[in-house]
Parts: C-alpha cells; structure tokens; sequence
C-alpha cells in the first residue's frame, strides 16, 4: 500500500459529518506527508463529475445517518459517482446520539461494488440534527481525543502495509536465485494467503430503514413534511434555496418547497433569522420521543480491518 494522495469524500448539509470527515483526511495526510483533497457532493452542481481513484489514493468516504443508513435519495449518487481500481477507503458514518445501524455496513458493501477495499471504519457521534439536546456540542475533547487516535493507528496500518510490500519486494528478487522448485512452492504459498475483509455490524444485504416512532412509541410518518417560513422573519436572502441539498426550495420563493425535502434541516441551520421551521405534528412528536429515549451519551466505535 504506496498512499500518494488522500481524497476525502463526504455529503454533510449542516456541516457536522464535512467537520469529521476533513479532520479525519487532514490527520492522515498530515502523518503521510501528502496532500488532502476534499470532494463535496452535497450540493446539486457538485454532484455533476464522476470521480475515479486508483490503488496509490486514500479515501475517506464520509456520509450522515439518516434512518440507520445512506440517505436514501443520495445513495443513486454514491453508487455513481465514484469508483476504485482496488482503492482503499475508511469508511465514516455520522450519527445523531440514536444508532448508525446499517450505515457502515450498507457504506461497505456500496463502495466495495465499485472496487473500493475497505481498510477500516468509524461511527463518530455528532450533535443531532433536530435537537439541540441530543448529543450536544459533541464532538467534544473526549471525541477528539478518540478521532486522534484513530487517525495515528491507521496511518501505522498503511504505513505497516507499506514495509510488507518493500519487504516482499526485496525477498522476490532473493527467490529469483533459489532452485526454480522452491520458487514455485513459495509462489503457491502465497497465492493461498487471502486478507480478511471488515468486519462490521449490520447485514448484508441490508436491513431495513429505522421505522420513526412518535412520543407515544408508535410509528409516525412525516415524508411529506417540508419546512415552513416565518415570513414576518424572512429577509429573503435566498441563503436556504442555495444550500439545499436536494435543489428543492424556489429561489424565487423560498416559501416554496415544491421538490422533495430529506428533513436534513441544512435551510433551519443557515437562516440567518431563524426564520425556516417545522410544524409537522409527526415529525415533533419524533423529536420528542428522541429527546426522551436518547439523552444519554452514546459512544464512537472503530472497525479495523
């Protein structure tokens, strides 16, 4: 494994999993000494160019929680925009204080069919979207310290990789003078040995999306649910239109939501007056009963292959 170049590659509306992710690539890069380039297919005009990465390039591959896995309208996007030729790639989900469940998972086997190899994979933890109370101000100092180590341990995996390939380099050129027999018992032996893949929870295929479940434990549905606007707050700066990720909301009347909305929350998060929100009963009631059933503090986990 010779890492010539780190690609860090993530779709983050409110900024929370962009945060993770380059903090992530700009650790490793920094400790290989090469250049972090980041991709940002958040935006409608930044998903136009499709992305190819060989066996020299480092991915990291980052990407939000939303229902136990992909967001459902971007993953068409992540199956094709980008593809390997045996590229390695750490895997990162981004979860709001409930669960990633299949997000790794589904992350692997997605990447893996366009010839990605996953190397390793993180569940980080970041302050939720639609609550403020859930996993608040995190990342914090405990979460950094624990990304930190990550980062160093899988900068000595590559770098670990990378003195077994210059070690078997130089032990092929001493086979070359060996009896032609014993070369070839040796070139058997190693045509048996096969690296263990990832392993990571999850099924495979996947599982289900999370079903929401309202204040009172039954399920709620709020698909249709679009953000409503304040229009005594509005100034009209268009700044939710621009950064929606989904195209969706009219820059002509950002009161208009005629496309779909993800309820990714990035028009309540950029309005400069708090002027988008949501009124759809379903939907509150979700957050409540979130509120109420994680409040306690979940954990990172790491995956190394």
């Amino acid at each position: 494994m010779n890492i010539k170049n780190v690609y860090t590659i993530f779709f983050s509306p409110t900024g929370g999993t962009k945060s993770i992710a380059c903090m992530i690539g700009d650790g490793i890069a920094s400790q290989l000494s090469v250049v972090n380039n980041k991709i940002d297919f958040t935006l409608p005009d930044q998903r136009l160019d499709k992305h190819c990465f060989t066996e020299h390039d480092l991915a990291i591959f980052a990407m939000p929680v939303y229902a136990g896995r992909i967001p459902n309208k971007i993953l068409p996007f992540v199956q094709s925009l980008f593809s390997g030729e045996n590229t390695p790639v750490v895997l990162i989900s981004v979860f709001g204080n409930r669960s990633f469940d299949e997000a790794l998972m589904e992350l692997k086997i997605e990447l893996e069919k366009r010839n990605f190899k996953a190397i390793a994979a993180a569940a980080i933890v970041s302050q939720h979207v639609f609550s403020e109370q859930l996993a608040k101000n995190r990342p914090d100092q405990q979460d950094l310290q624990e990304i930190q180590q990550f980062i160093t341990d899988i900068t000595e995996m590559i770098l670990r990789q990378q003195n077994k390939v210059d070690n078997s380099d130089r032990v092929y050129h001493t086979e070359q003078n060996i009896p032609e027999e014993s070369a070839l018992i040796n070139q058997k032996n190693v045509i048996k040995t096969k690296s263990a893949g990832l392993d990571l929870p999850g099924h495979d295929p996947v599982g289900p999306y999370y079903v929401p479940l309202g204040a009172d434990g039954k399920p709620v549905h709020f698909l249709k649910a679009k953000p409503d606007t304040d229009i005594n707050l509005c100034i009209n700066c268009k700044a939710c239109a621009k950064s929606c990720p989904m195209g969706s909301i009219s820059i002509d009347d950002v009161c208009s939501v005629p496309g779909i909305c993800i309820k990714c929350q990035a028009c309540i998060k950029i309005c400069p007056t708090n002027a988008k929100y949501f009124s759809d009963p379903a939907f509150i009631s979700h957050v409540k009963m979130l509120e109420k059933n994680y409040s306690d503090r979940a954990d990172n986990e790491f995956f190394y292959k």
